[in-house]
């Protein structure tokens, strides 16, 4: 088991006290850094607890137990799909403690299944089992997961997604709303982040590991692109944002043309050329016509 600062531990072992008084709650585990054995904890990383229980729900508007468990600064919680929930909170020093509670469905499923799901995949310690279907459950492996390549249908989705979003960018900036536009522009990098992704594969194979939410992205992303996405990034500024949205294109259209020539997908080049086409337009202030 990875050892724990001294805070983190003693921050663990309130909450696993806690869970052992719930009868609901019939396992708990650690993930994420200070769970795996590549990529492992640094000085600010949180404490991320999962918990397996018959009644998640409970837990989503029940939040007063947190503040039990040290000095506390503040208290998030957070939604998830169907029942389950999340609560997070930072306590005194800054350190963090993250708790998902799942359905024991989920739980009952990998059991089924005989492998951890996504959530598990990078690592997990044990610290409560009380039916013992943890115990069930192969171990996670200690190397990244491998990762896909998209089919023909979600490249497309993906390539449509960004050109509509370059569209709605333009439009914005034209309208002067630069707040809304600071607003689209992360739509439009959610897409790049996903063809940088792929591209990542399609270059190095699926075992290359691209995490998630670009974390560590300058050992996995392809250098050159790592490098132009410093131009894609705007000031609070219509000038600048007009610049960088010329670069997310330019460097999107790369990545997807060389994905696509690398996974059998098509590229949609006439799609391309037309929104290319009408941002400039909007750019121009060519909008003769239109009113």
């Amino acid at each position: 088991m990875i050892p724990l600062p001294p805070v983190m531990q003693s921050l663990q072992d309130a909450a696993l006290a806690w869970a052992a008084q719930q009868p609901d709650i019939r396992a708990v585990v650690r993930i994420g850094s200070f769970a795996r054995s590549y990529r492992p904890a640094d000085a600010l990383s949180d404490l991320d607890l999962i918990l397996f229980t018959r009644t998640p729900a409970r837990y989503r508007a029940w939040s007063d137990w947190i503040g039990g468990f040290g000095p506390m600064w503040l208290n998030v919680p957070a939604s998830h799909e169907g029942d389950d929930c999340e609560q997070m909170a930072i306590y005194e020093g800054g350190y963090k403690v993250d708790m998902v509670f799942f359905t024991l469905g989920r739980l009952e499923h990998m059991v089924a299944a005989q492998s951890p799901d996504h959530i598990l995949g990078r690592g997990y310690v044990t610290l409560l089992d009380r039916d013992g279907l943890l115990a069930q459950i192969p171990p996670a492996p200690t190397t990244p997961p491998p990762g896909d390549l998209p089919d023909g249908e979600a490249y497309r989705a993906v390539v449509t997604r960004f050109w509509y979003s370059a569209a709605q960018v333009a439009k914005y900036l034209w309208r002067g709303q630069l707040w809304v536009t600071k607003l689209l522009e992360r739509r439009l990098q959610d897409s790049l982040l996903t063809m940088l992704e792929w591209h990542a594969r399609a270059l190095n194979g699926p075992a290359c590991d691209t995490w998630i939410d670009g974390r560590f992205m300058a050992d996995w992303a392809d250098p050159a692109a790592y490098g132009a996405l410093h131009e894609t990034f705007a000031h609070f500024d219509a000038a600048d944002t007009w610049r960088a949205l010329d670069a997310s294109m330019a460097l999107f259209r790369r990545l997807a043309t060389e994905t696509a020539g690398r996974t059998g997908s098509t590229y949609p080049a006439e799609l391309d050329a037309q929104i290319t086409a009408f941002v400039a337009q909007i750019r121009a202030g060519d909008l003769a016509g239109r009113a």
